[in-house]
């Protein structure tokens, strides 16, 4: 729909999540690159995570995956990101809260790790989930429009910062 125009693709959190596993797609040669802000490596790793921390006892997921199958219709070892990273066609930029007690900041190195030359890692101390841009604005900006700049063709003009 937008032939002249470069696309970034951006998602936080579970959006986060899903424009990595957008990213091994075929797509238009206008999407240019991802921003992805406290994504999860993988659903099973994320549900696992989370029952722990509600204090669920560790028999609790194959009943929660019993059920994403029974009633949800999908597998949650399915959403495995890692592979979508390691095939990703496009460069990510990933950022995160060192102090994100929802999906772990280690999580979003595992994403890192899969194509460290194509992803990049940024991390925000103090950041809680989803939170970076509020706790160090000046660095948040700094560091996606810094990467947006460079993953852009050759044939634009840049991305200008909101602070100039």
């Amino acid at each position: 729909r937008f032939p002249a125009h470069d696309i970034i693709l951006v998602g936080i959190s579970r959006g986060g999540s899903t424009v990595v596993a957008a990213s091994e797609l075929e797509m238009p040669d206008t999407v240019k690159c991802a921003v992805a802000d406290c994504p999860y490596a993988c659903v099973a790793d994320e549900l696992t995570h989370t029952a722990k921390k509600l204090g669920f006892p560790a028999a609790v997921y194959p009943l929660i995956r019993l059920s994403a199958k029974i009633f949800g219709g999908f597998d949650t070892r399915d959403g495995d990101f890692r592979k979508s990273a390691a095939n990703t066609r496009i460069p990510i930029i990933i950022i995160h809260g060192e102090a994100d007690g929802l999906v772990p900041c280690g999580m979003s190195a595992e994403l890192r790790d899969a194509c460290p030359e194509k992803i990049s890692h940024v991390t925000f101390p103090d950041a809680e989930h989803g939170l970076s841009y509020l706790v160090d604005r000046d660095g948040y900006i700094e560091a996606t429009y810094s990467f947006i700049n460079k993953s852009l063709s050759k044939n634009t003009e840049g991305v200008r910062s909101p602070k100039g």
